[in-house]
């Protein structure tokens, strides 16, 4: 009877397990490119793109003034704060 040594003929290399290491990454790393280009297509090409990204300017216009409308309004509160020290210390 002739038997066969399954070890040798068994693809567990180290190089074949580098190998499948390798492919794997490869195939996981276009998939999640192509999902991101699709992504980035899907919202270019949206039906509601838009009036989406006028809605993104807005909010981000909002947050713009709503930060100016903060940073004046401290101003003024110091501006009155210094005020009502200087008289206060000159009564």
């Amino acid at each position: 009877m002739l038997t066969t040594d399954r070890r040798s003929t068994a693809p567990t290399s180290r190089g074949f397990k580098v190998a499948t290491l390798i492919g794997f990454a490869v195939v996981v790393a276009i998939a999640a490119r192509s999902d991101r280009a699709y992504r980035r297509w899907w919202k270019a090409n949206h039906p509601f793109a838009a009036p989406r990204a006028r809605l993104e300017r807005m909010g981000a216009d909002y947050r713009n003034t709503r930060a100016n409308v903060n940073e004046m309004a401290g101003f003024f509160a110091d501006l009155l704060d210094e005020i009502a020290r200087a008289s206060a210390g000159s009564g």
